[in-house]
């Protein structure tokens, strides 16, 4: 239950001694009260440290106990988590990759002048295996890379939407009509998913879009792409890739879900609002 008494270098379920995302209002004001005590000024002395994790207590109830606010920081933390699970992976076949290096070439010193044997008995220099060392850090540094870009895609396509979803509610706001706010964002924002494999296997952002604007669905403000997922498809699992198409107007997003049976290449097309999962 330690804590840096910095909300964004702590992790609330932890600091709040409670097992994650699942827990339930009752079981998170519970904790808070508990934690509350610890820190609390009336009932330990009010050093810095105390201070501030007291402070923090009241803004991890604010977060958890605000369904928005929670699901915002639940997604937050399973990116972190992601990440450093990834960072720890890279790190364990580093040493790994490393250990193994350094033991053939204790195994193949050869006299005072010998160098590395590899399996086929031929002498490797020492900087050889330098070289190898280094070509194994940029691979990796370059799989951190690509992981990184494909994370703060996803980040940035999900403020896309979040966006829209914002300048669809100021409109609303502005005419004072509350009724359509959500419902006009949600259905402009069409979610498409298709079968990783063939040529599914190379879709990307872009490619849906030049599928659509070929077929003559013009209109489209942006188009992001989102992780993919196992899902079961005739009784059989497989990996479906997903994007979502936010269109300019309501009319071009419904004359596409008009049109979906024509669309082959895609196993579901349907509006945001028709389910919560993305």
């Amino acid at each position: 239950m330690e804590s840096s008494g910095s909300l964004e270098n702590t992790d609330i379920y932890e600091f709040l001694g409670l097992p994650g995302p699942a827990s339930t209002e009752s079981e998170i004001r519970k904790a808070g009260r508990k934690t509350s005590l610890l820190y609390h000024p009336d009932k330990v002395a009010p050093t810095p440290e105390n201070l501030a994790n007291f402070h923090l207590v009241q803004q991890a109830l604010a977060i958890l106990t605000d369904s928005a606010e929670k699901s915002k920081y639940d997604q937050t933390r399973e990116a972190k988590l992601r990440r450093k699970a990834e960072v720890d992976a890279l790190d364990a076949r580093r040493r790994k990759m490393r250990e193994d290096l350094e033991a053939r070439e204790k195994n193949g010193v050869s006299g005072f002048g010998g160098g590395l044997a590899d399996a086929g008995g031929q002498k490797r220099t020492f900087s050889q295996r330098e070289m190898d060392i280094r070509r194994i850090q940029e691979e990796n540094r370059a799989k951190m890379a690509t992981v990184a870009a494909k994370r703060r895609a996803e980040a940035e396509g999900a403020a896309r939407v979040d966006k829209a979803a914002q300048e669809v509610e100021q409109k609303a706001q502005a005419n004072g009509d509350q009724s359509e706010k959500q419902e006009d964002v949600m259905e402009r924002n069409i979610r498409l998913r298709w079968v990783r494999e063939g040529a599914g296997a190379e879709y990307d952002e872009h490619v849906v879009q030049d599928i659509l604007m070929d077929r003559g669905y013009g209109g489209i403000e942006s188009t992001v792409l989102l992780r993919d997922k196992k899902r079961k498809v005739d009784g059989k699992k497989v990996m479906l890739g997903t994007a979502v198409v936010i269109f300019e107007t309501l009319e071009d997003a419904r004359r596409l879900l008009k049109d979906k049976g024509k669309l082959i290449e895609f196993e579901t097309i349907e509006a945001m609002s028709a389910g919560k999962e993305a």
